[in-house]
């Protein structure tokens, strides 16, 4: 395991910073947690077809649309030019340990002329597998259906246009649940759930092919644990003719079942303004997968798998159509995540993990930590100020009981970035007077930053755990003595 470790001076504090590239186990215990339990509502989940290109059946101006989940509201504005682009690379997030998983090596190949057979993908707890995710929709019409996709920020996720709006299932999606690196009902860094989808009217009303695109804002910066990829444009015809993409999804029609990530890298075939193609036809449940090109070990999204192009190429032969990302497809994703980060310090604790999870009331727990996180476009240098709460409720708040505040001097989080700190074994005390239950531990930084609201840890990132009984001490120094028929006397000294 690659571990850095950074030494500070704490005199008046039980906190130790460190950097540690972790394991799923590490980060949620012994072995990858359970889906959440909206999970439940997708037993019968379908694949979303995967659609035949037809062409467009009106030429409205092309324009940004919203839809809010919270407010069921939509707003439209026009597209506009972005003139503080966001850095576009790519962050392995808190990658994992070469002996997590069995390895999978990504093919050096450099001159294919289509796209190859696909294969299983048996390391998804890995970056650059993390960074992609599955999708399970709800549609206003009741029905429930599968995507692909892929982060490409902390909690902004990348994916095609006809995933979040449906012209057959009655438009816009009710919810859509996100899972990085799912695997046959298990995704080692949780879930998410969509907060706001937007697209393009290209997409949502003239059913255009070379609009079919959206981004899903979640409601949790997952992607600051699970990684995520940079996205680009290139307008050379031939970056896409001669280079090597690579493209994992989830399929899911036979023999593909939406259980397990699949894999195809290839060059395009043909390319165009706003679509490139490949000879090879694409599943359902592959919709929305991101197609993108490693240079320097940075990957970049390039295109969205959004159809079956055979129709559009006029062709017999089977062919998959992808959505290509252009200068001013890069600068409406640029805007809209420029609308959901800051651009000052924005921290905000993310997984919590500690041990034991139960604990007899008066001890300590043997170890806590917890990943910090900075969503926003300013590094982040100073003390960083942690409290550790104890509630008997999922809502963290200052009423609680607090058992550990200290700080973290010289602490540096860089732009959109992930680092832990863990607390010193022992330091964290559970009271003696503490009631027996079931209780929650959470963190709350104390620092005054863009957005204080999301200092506190959310529900979906507490550590339960269970206070018992104090142990029973045996008494020192026990004296017996016979004072008569049946009658002893028991004397021992007080316990300290």
């Amino acid at each position: 395991m690659k571990r850095i470790v950074v030494d500070y001076a704490l005199p008046q504090t039980a906190l130790m910073f460190t950097l540690l590239l972790l394991s799923a186990q590490q980060i949620y215990g012994q072995g990858s947690p359970q889906l959440e339990s909206p999970l439940q509502l997708f037993e019968n989940a379908k694949p979303i077809p995967l659609p035949k290109w037809a062409p467009p059946v009106d030429n409205q101006p092309n324009q940004v649309t919203r839809f809010d989940v919270a407010t069921q509201s939509v707003s439209t504005y026009d597209l506009s030019e972005d003139l503080s682009p966001l850095p576009s690379v790519g962050s392995p997030g808190v990658e994992l340990p070469d002996w997590a998983y069995p390895g999978y090596d990504i093919p050096d190949a450099e001159e294919l002329l289509t796209f190859t057979n696909l294969s299983l993908v048996t390391n998804t707890n890995e970056y650059p597998w993390s960074a992609s995710v599955k999708l399970f929709i709800e549609w206003p019409n009741g029905q429930i259906g599968v995507c692909s996709g892929a982060l490409i920020d902390p909690k902004h996720v990348l994916s095609a246009g006809h995933c979040v709006y449906s012209h057959t299932n009655g438009g816009w999606a009710d919810q859509i649940f996100v899972y990085p690196g799912y695997q046959n009902q298990q995704a080692a860094f949780g879930g998410g759930i969509s907060a706001s989808l937007t697209s393009l009217t290209g997409w949502t009303v003239n059913q255009d092919f070379s609009f079919d695109l959206s981004v899903i804002e979640l409601d949790r910066h997952i992607g600051g644990i699970a990684g995520w990829y940079g996205y680009d444009q290139n307008s050379n015809n031939n970056f896409f003719l001669n280079n090597t993409f690579h493209n994992p999804g989830y399929p899911a029609d036979p023999p593909y079942d939406g259980e397990f990530m699949y894999y195809w890298y290839g060059d395009y075939d043909l390319t165009f303004n706003e679509i490139v193609v490949h000879y090879n036809l694409g599943y359902p449940g592959q919709s929305g997968s991101n197609s993108y090109h490693i240079a320097n070990n940075d990957r970049r999204t390039h295109a969205v798998l959004t159809h079956n192009a055979a129709p559009f190429i006029n062709s017999s032969i089977p062919a998959t159509g992808h959505t290509r990302l252009t200068q001013g497809k890069v600068n409406w994703i640029n805007n809209t995540i420029a609308d959901h980060i800051s651009s000052t310090p924005d921290l905000l604790p993310l997984t919590l993990f500690g041990a034991p999870g139960s604990i007899p009331a008066g001890n300590s727990l043997s170890a806590l930590s917890v990943l910090i996180h900075n969503y926003s476009v300013a590094a982040f240098s100073g003390n960083l100020q942690l409290e550790v709460y104890l509630s008997d409720n999922e809502v963290i708040s200052t009423s609680d009981t607090e058992i550990f505040s200290g700080s973290v001097s010289g602490f540096n989080l860089p732009a959109r970035g992930t680092q832990e700190v863990n607390f010193t074994p022992n330091s964290i005390q559970v009271p003696s007077t503490t009631p027996l239950g079931n209780y929650f531990i959470g963190i709350r930084i104390a620092n005054s930053d863009a957005d204080n609201s999301n200092n506190t840890s959310p529900e979906y990132y507490l550590m339960p755990i269970t206070v018992t009984p104090p142990p029973c001490l045996a008494p020192v120094g026990l004296n017996a003595t016979s004072t008569g028929y049946a009658h002893v006397s028991l004397s021992w000294d007080p316990v300290q």
